[in-house]
């Protein structure tokens, strides 16, 4: 079992199949020392009612036969999944709703945030409600598009207890759709120089990055934490979404912790790395956040950095014939010089 818990925080928007896929890969780790929190961000209760009916096995996932990771969810568990669900109110106080968990511990807790603050605030939801019951050693902020190798939690713990001096550990992140490809291995590095950040893998053979690599940012789609980093520090929520662990990250590695690469947990991610497909609203968020995040580390790099910002994006735009990629970053650009923060408004 493990004698170490840890608590798996996923954040769900909208997309409860994926959720439900990466719950059907958790129950079939080898450490079952765990305890998993779902949050969910959605505006509506469309994902809380078909999770609910997941939990009481009114229906199960169905994985293509030619999906080639099938295996890491199905078979689903055939009994019920025990579980608390929990609402947040106007106080931010969470309240109790529905059960079907026959001890205090149920496998799943299923919080209904009370609106969309963000990827920072629904893990940070997560996380003070684990430290509020301060029964674990280890936290695994997790992305809910991914499923994982049975080992990668065993592995993890193990490696964290016997290396104290490093904070989070960043997985070998795998294309979900391609699983021969690594999307990620970890993180990377973030030059302040160059003013760019490098993310290490990218489109490698799935069997390279072998080894541990020491970072400068995790990715946070697999983030594993020890409990006094979020004792002292959690993610700064004004940044909504992007670049939100880049700058915890950076918290983290003032406060004397290492950031390292973790060859042996292997998570199979869904996400798309090409930026061509991303919606014109991440150069707004990356755009502006990224500002932020100069403006609070970098400070005196920051004038350097806003012209590095325009260059890029100009050539991005001429480069995809999109001209939203430079308008959304001018429009980043603007809201932080009004120092507007937190959920993107556009009018």
């Amino acid at each position: 079992m493990g004698k170490d818990k840890v608590y798996i925080i996923l954040v769900n928007y909208k997309n409860w199949e994926d959720t439900a896929e990466c719950l059907e890969s958790l129950f079939k780790l080898d450490y079952t020392n765990y305890q998993i929190i779902v949050v969910d961000n959605s505006e509506d209760k469309e994902s809380v009612k078909h999770l609910i009916n997941f939990f009481e096995r009114k229906f199960n996932i169905w994985t293509p036969p030619e999906n080639p990771l099938r295996d890491k969810s199905i078979p689903p568990m055939e009994n019920a999944i025990p579980y608390l669900y929990l609402e947040e109110n106007e106080d931010k106080e969470l309240i109790p709703k529905k059960t079907n968990a026959k001890n205090k511990d149920p496998k799943v807790i299923l919080i209904k945030a009370k609106e969309n603050r963000g990827f920072a605030a629904g893990n940070n939801l997560g996380i003070k409600y684990a430290l509020k019951n301060n029964n674990f050693k280890y936290v695994w902020l997790l992305n809910n598009d991914t499923v994982v190798e049975k080992d990668s939690l065993r592995n993890m713990v193990e490696y964290m207890n016997k290396n104290s001096d490093v904070g989070v550990l960043g997985s070998k992140l795998v294309l979900y759709f391609e699983p021969e490809y690594i999307q990620v291995a970890g993180g990377g590095r973030f030059s302040k120089f160059l003013l760019r950040a490098k993310h290490f893998g990218r489109m490698s053979k799935i069997d390279d990055w072998k080894e541990e690599v020491e970072l400068d940012h995790v990715i946070g789609a697999s983030m594993f934490v020890r409990k006094d980093i979020i004792e002292r520090e959690l993610m700064d929520e004004d940044f909504f979404m992007y670049v939100e662990e880049t700058e915890w990250c950076t918290r983290i590695k003032k406060m004397g912790y290492r950031l390292v690469y973790f060859p042996e947990s292997i998570v199979y991610h869904k996400e798309s790395v090409t930026i061509g497909k991303k919606n014109p609203i991440f150069f707004y968020y990356n755009s502006r956040n990224f500002l932020y995040f100069m403006k609070k580390h970098y400070r005196l790099r920051l004038p350097f950095f806003i012209i590095y910002l325009v260059i890029r994006n100009s050539i991005l735009s001429l480069k995809y014939r999109d001209k939203d990629i430079i308008h959304y970053s001018l429009k980043g650009f603007k809201d932080f010089l009004l120092n507007k923060k937190g959920k993107f408004v556009d009018k």
